[in-house]
């Protein structure tokens, strides 16, 4: 490798420092794939300021000699702007903001058959508008971790053809697992980029906190795809003051295993039929869980279901445009868990508008449960007057409702305008019904 590509390399978090996890494409193979077509020249990159990809271009011919070099880049910027002028405890108008930076580095051409880089580093700001309303469930799902992080840094390695990677290092969670792109759509964290009850019961990890794991996937049938890993559990990873660097085993609580199997309907290339995915998983922490009423602390386990189904299409067998709904459906054990049941349900129809084929529109429902053993143990706190071990102000549910609008200006800027209910905030029953209005912008660089 070039020296000069590695000095770049060193330099492009500070050359171009702006990045998501909300990217277009959704995660950071995809974008990967997407760049290394895109600076291949294998075509003329399109050079129209209105019309091209990234909004800074080639950067001057370095993104193509780095992809000769098997190197890609991809950046990108997402922005929060939301306000509660109806309801919740007190109204407010906040901004949230996330940055980042992906580098993948494919180790083909330097003799290492089908193994990859991958790293990324995240930059946060802002705060969040569920300090004023009250709720459970971030309003903005660029919110969480505000400071500067590293994010994921492993090796990936391809084999039999494909069918099968393994990845080792720091990982996150939920980049593979509890996933789907169609979650990309929401502002509501309750929504993206997973569903957000996993993240009240137990350490797992997701963009842009990362741990030490493994993960194998292998598509064993043309239709069935199977996802195995664990992951070092820490509840410590969200702990800004490390900005992703506390690579230690310190305060682990055991492991957290998990696999997902998967039934891919009609999403072959030769296939002609409205594509679907259909997941079921379960998961498992050897670390202890602590009990709501008084018992010993145990292990923890819990499963879901994610399922989506497109049921109309515009245009061709191989079009995307059309209206896909989706639910996911997630289950723990109500004694030491603090949601035992949580769903997420709702519809994203691309290119709705037929001169806007790029444009989407969503809207979808969350519902969170609260464990009824919580809610006892809050209670009795409540009628003895102390603040007791979870509160004293017994939780039911909390209800997100959200609609939005994705209008794609260009194809490296979208705007996004927002509409959310949230009911019962809390679950409290006490703090007012709010409205949350606003928008979400990106920019492609």
């Amino acid at each position: 490798m070039k020296p000069y590509l590695i000095l770049t390399i060193l330099l492009l978090p500070f050359v171009s420092v702006f990045g998501s996890d909300s990217s277009f494409s959704g995660l950071t193979f995809e974008r990967h794939e997407q760049a290394k077509a895109d600076f291949s020249e294998e075509k003329p990159l399109d050079m129209n300021f209105l019309t091209r990809k990234y909004l800074l271009g080639d950067w001057n011919g370095v993104r193509t000699r780095l992809a000769k070099e098997a190197i890609t880049t991809t950046s990108t910027w997402t922005g929060d702007i939301l306000a509660n002028p109806i309801g919740g405890n007190k109204q407010a108008f906040t901004y949230t903001g996330s940055n980042g930076l992906d580098v993948v580095v494919d180790l083909d051409k330097y003799g290492y058959q089908g193994l990859s880089f991958v790293g990324s580093i995240v930059l946060r700001g802002g705060v969040s508008l569920a300090r004023w309303i009250g709720n459970q469930f971030p309003p903005a799902q660029v919110f969480g971790n505000q400071s500067i992080i590293l994010d994921v840094f492993y090796l990936a390695q391809k084999f039999h053809n494909g069918r099968g990677v393994v990845h080792l290092g720091r990982l996150n969670a939920g980049d593979k697992f509890l996933q789907n792109p169609l979650y990309y759509n929401y502002v509501c964290n309750a929504f993206c980029g997973n569903p957000i009850s996993i993240f009240f019961n137990i350490p797992f990890s997701a963009y842009p906190n990362s741990t030490w794991g493994a993960y194998l996937q292998y598509q064993f049938a043309k239709r069935i795809l199977a996802k195995f890993a664990y992951y070092n559990a820490n509840d410590t990873l969200s702990n800004i003051k490390f900005h992703g660097l506390n690579w230690t085993f310190n305060s682990t609580n055991g492991l957290l295993w998990i696999t997902e199997w998967t039934y891919l309907h009609q999403t072959e290339k030769e296939d002609c039929g409205l594509p679907g995915h259909y997941k079921v998983a379960l998961w498992y922490l050897t670390g202890h869980s602590c009990r709501f009423i008084e018992g010993p602390d145990i292990g923890n386990w819990g499963w879901y279901f994610l399922f989506d189904q497109m049921v109309y299409r515009c245009g061709g067998p191989q079009s995307d445009l059309g209206l896909t709904p989706f639910i996911a459906l997630l289950f723990a054990p109500g004694d030491r868990n603090k949601f035992p049941f949580f769903f997420t349900s709702g519809a994203v129809w691309k290119g709705l508008i037929p001169c806007r084929p790029d444009d989407k529109a969503a809207v979808g429902v969350a519902y969170g449960q609260y464990s009824s053993d919580l809610r006892e143990v809050q209670r009795e706190a409540q009628i003895m007057g102390i603040p007791g071990r979870f509160g004293n102000q017994p939780e039911t549910y909390e209800l997100v409702f959200e609609l939005n609008y994705r209008y794609q200006v260009t194809p490296w800027f979208f705007i996004q305008p927002d509409l959310q209910y949230i009911a019962n905030p809390k679950g409290f029953g006490t703090i007012p019904n709010a409205w949350v209005f606003g928008a979400q912008t990106g920019l492609v660089f």
